[in-house]
């Protein structure tokens, strides 16, 4: 089997980190051209200074710089030696960058600028070269935190996104694996039945089976198998596509319990078994088709174990169907309602596990326990409303 988990994990985990990536690349160019225009709105003001102009509402402190025809500041008023220190960095960036009339953006002295040179007259006639900027360290600072926060929670959240993928492949791989068992058990279980069958009908067409009265009732009790192994998957199949669904009804428990055993007294009589019914008149909420069907598997298991007695009882709360038969084991309870489950007595086929499921759809509990010298079923029902 192919390891889904770890495919489904690193297919979702990637794709989440490729989305998130593609989304703060797109939040950074935005972001970054957002600055720049910011940056260029600024220093457009700062050029123009109309008298009648609000500054933008994105407005940066704008600065100028005045440089000779060499590049070299002109001081027109005293600085500090930080500010002239910086001034002599930008005039150094702008020989290296003669690009007049554009917006551009450096990285100086460990900070970030957006500035733009220009070409202008000189007081005593010659050309001087102005430098507007802007300082737009803070907001660039400020984006790469928001990365790193973004790529944190990414790295997170890409990482919990993987535990859950492997999760969901780890159930879809036993998902798989209980199709492959059951559809494997459910191959066997009417291979079974077919081998039979066709035994006995070669034997009868071979005469080597002179009793055909003898063979036709093996064959017809075969069929039955199937036909009651082949009911069971379409009904398990049913109930678990959701397809299924319950037709309630106020219902006499004991009348469905005596409809149930009827067909089954034949059995009962055959094993010389005694069964006791104890069963308050207590109506209860029903689909009478599939609580049928559900008591008709137990009440065979139970009189397919029991040594010589059979115990019912309804208080109103719960029904328990007990046995005096004592061959499973601790562990065989465990998995008396797996499907196909095979234990040290055999196999259990479907029929339990089909109840179960019958049972649960209800919105009741079933369980298993061994207690008395032998085992009882126990269900234990929950209120639902009747539907008219």
């Amino acid at each position: 089997m192919k390891k889904v988990r770890v495919k489904l994990a690193l297919t979702v985990g990637v794709s989440f980190i490729l989305t998130f990536s593609l989304v703060l690349t797109v939040f950074n160019l935005l972001m970054l051209h957002q600055i720049k225009q910011n940056a260029s709105d600024s220093i457009r003001y700062l050029i123009s200074e109309p008298e009648d102009e609000t500054p933008p509402l994105t407005f940066y402190t704008s600065n100028m710089l005045s440089l000779d025809a060499d590049f070299s500041v002109i001081p027109y008023y005293q600085t500090s030696e930080e500010e002239a220190q910086r001034e002599q960095a930008i005039a150094q960036w702008c020989i290296e960058h003669q690009e007049f009339d554009q917006l551009q953006q450096a990285s100086i002295m460990g900070r970030n600028y957006y500035l733009m040179m220009a070409e202008t007259a000189g007081y005593g006639g010659g050309h001087e070269v102005s430098v507007m900027y802007v300082d737009a360290t803070g907001e660039i600072t400020l984006m790469r935190g928001i990365n790193i926060a973004i790529l944190f929670v990414m790295l997170l959240m890409g990482a919990a996104a993987s535990a859950l993928g492997y999760l969901t492949g780890t159930q879809i791989e036993r998902s798989q694996a209980i199709q492959k068992t059951f559809f494997e058990n459910a191959s066997h279980e009417l291979k079974t039945p077919l081998t039979a069958i066709r035994g006995f009908a070669e034997g009868m067409i071979t005469d080597v089976i002179s009793d055909h009265r003898f063979a036709a009732r093996v064959i017809l009790g075969e069929t039955e198998k199937m036909t009651s192994l082949v009911e069971d998957i379409l009904n398990s199949a049913r109930l678990e596509s959701g397809t299924v669904k319950l037709h309630l009804e106020e219902i006499n428990l004991r009348e469905v319990i005596e409809d149930c055993l009827l067909p089954l007294e034949g059995a009962v009589r055959k094993r010389d078994l005694d069964i006791s019914l104890n069963i308050q008149v207590w109506p209860i909420a029903a689909d009478r088709d599939q609580l049928e069907h559900a008591l008709n598997n137990v009440l065979s298991n139970a009189i397919k174990y029991a040594e010589s007695q059979i115990v019912i009882h309804y208080d109103g709360e719960s029904l328990v169907i007990w046995n005096d038969g004592d061959r499973l084991s601790r562990e065989d309870l465990k998995h008396i309602f797996d499907r196909f489950y095979t234990g040290k007595n055999g196999n259990t086929g479907i029929g339990l596990a089909l109840t179960k499921e019958i049972v649960e759809l209800h919105g009741w509990k079933l369980c298993a326990q061994k207690y008395n010298g032998g085992v009882g079923f126990i269900f234990t029902f929950g209120q639902m409303n009747i539907q008219k």
